[in-house]
């Protein structure tokens, strides 16, 4: 299976990591299985 991918905007490191740890426990994602992009840290490609 290809990973979901994850277009995360919170600018707070701990809230931003809660949300992707979240979204792995109640999608029944492994890590692996969900790749994070965080909007704000980098100007999109």
């Amino acid at each position: 299976m290809r990973p979901f991918l994850l277009l995360a905007s919170r600018d707070h490191d701990v809230v931003a990591d809660d949300e992707y740890r979240a979204f792995c426990e109640y999608g029944g994602l492994a890590p692996a299985e969900l790749h994070r992009v965080r909007a704000e840290a980098a100007p999109l490609p």
